[in-house]
């Protein structure tokens, strides 16, 4: 089975460097899930990118000596059969153009998906013809050829295999070890049987059987190259323009491969160009770096103020005879007592509640959505945790949970670094 993967290909990660300009706005700092108190996880976004945008010779210089040297590299690379269809993908997809719709069908067909899976695991070093052989045995309802300890012993073989791989080239030698071919296989068939429920769901046993036909096409190298050819050509422009490559200079670099033009950018321009993207990216890591910088400071400075906010007012709010205060610092007030047994920490329970910063603003509620929350008592954060297993069944309490027992440093945007949080909760009932 014989998979060809062009070092032309490999040039359009690079390539993204290029053509991608830098994004201009303010850093985004997402948004936390506040469904469930305690669960959010805050963003931190992307750092703003420098205001300036690469000069646009730049980027048609660098286009094109990619084009260039993506259309060279094609000729070099690729079987004679594929070749003209790799470019005539490329020029299509690049002038805006549609494959025709017998190219469409084939491409939508459980013929070319059953192909496109056996490329894609021998892609992943998985023995493709055991994957075909799993993904078989499922569909026929065969029992597995490998009992689970089995697959799990080979699964710790690889795992020990990888990690020796990675320790080797980590200390820069070169790895000698060949993959245990046993155990990859027991692996690849394992694989081949959890795929067999994706092959199956949605397709008619005709098509099934198509598919499986496509793998094993793919197997034995029988695969149409010129179908083969368009749709890989199709699939690398398709990622150029999805990275804002110039269709144009793209066009005009495979042209002058094919008619053996020289190129149309000198040396010197080509590292001109490359220098001059070299100190846009340098500039805009030093940006990042500052803007990150800013960033932590500013949220230092505001965990500081916070913190010594909350600290004044849960000592004031100690003193009220109706408040009650934990050992871990928690502080609750009794609104209406309710009855039953009380929950523990790995009970589900349900619950109406909100959720308010010290200045009354309302950052979650459960209420306002007008629908009670359910979760497990010990996904939350922790003063939730402890305070929830202070109630019964109909019972209103109001926590004020100190930073180190909310979200502490941790907190998403809309509360804000050592925030002391409000929260009145109903507990409606405990377990599923």
């Amino acid at each position: 089975m014989k998979y060809r993967i062009f070092a032309a290909t490999a040039a359009i990660a690079f390539s993204a460097q290029i053509f991608a300009q830098p994004p201009g706005g303010q850093p985004g700092m997402g948004q936390p899930g506040m469904g469930q108190p305690g669960m959010g996880q805050p963003g931190m976004g992307r750092p703003q990118a420098p205001d300036e945008e690469l000069p646009r010779e730049v980027v048609e210089t660098l286009t094109y000596h990619q084009g260039y040297r993506l259309a060279s590299n094609i000729q070099q690379a690729a079987p004679e059969a594929e070749r003209e269809p790799i470019f005539n993908g490329l020029r299509s997809v690049l002038s805006g153009e549609q494959p025709n719709e017998e190219m469409i069908a084939y491409f939508q067909s459980p013929f070319f998906q059953g192909s496109q899976m056996a490329q894609q695991a021998a892609q992943q070093g998985m023995d493709a013809g055991e994957v075909l052989q799993g993904i078989s045995d499922a569909l026929a309802d065969f029992p597995a050829r490998h009992e689970e300890e089995e697959v799990e012993a080979a699964m710790q073989t690889l795992q020990t295999y990888m990690m020796t791989m990675q320790q080797a080239m980590q200390a820069g030698q070169q790895p000698d070890a060949e993959p245990p071919e046993a155990e990859l296989g027991i692996i690849s068939y394992q694989q081949g049987r959890e795929l067999a429920g994706q092959v199956s769901a949605g397709l008619e046993d005709a098509e099934t059987a198509r598919f499986v036909e496509g793998f094993q096409a793919a197997i034995d190298d029988e695969l149409d190259p010129a179908r083969q050819g368009y749709f890989q050509g199709y699939q690398i422009g398709g990622q150029l323009l999805q990275q804002g490559a110039d269709p144009d200079k793209l066009i005009q670099a495979i042209t002058d491969v094919l008619e053996g033009n020289a190129p149309a950018y000198s040396e010197e321009q080509i590292q001109s160009a490359m220098e001059t993207l070299q100190q846009m990216q340098q500039q805009q890591q030093s940006q990042q770096q500052q803007s990150q910088q800013r960033q932590m400071q500013a949220m230092q400075e505001q965990a500081e103020q916070n913190q010594a906010a909350g600290e004044d007012f849960l000592r004031e709010n100690a003193a009220r005879d109706e408040v009650v205060t934990t050992l871990s610092g928690l502080q609750y007030e009794v609104l209406e007592e309710g009855d039953g047994d009380k929950p523990e920490a790995e009970d589900i329970v349900t619950v109406h509640y909100t959720g308010r910063l010290l200045d009354g603003t309302v950052f979650d509620s459960s209420v306002e959505r007008g629908e009670p929350t359910e979760f497990p008592l010990n996904r939350v954060i922790p003063g939730w945790t402890e305070g929830l297993q202070l109630m019964s069944p109909g019972a209103k309490y109001r926590f004020w949970i100190p930073a180190n027992l909310a979200y502490g440093m941790q907190a998403p945007p809309a509360i804000g670094p050592n925030q002391v949080l409000d929260f009145e909760v109903e507990l409606i009932k405990v377990g599923e």
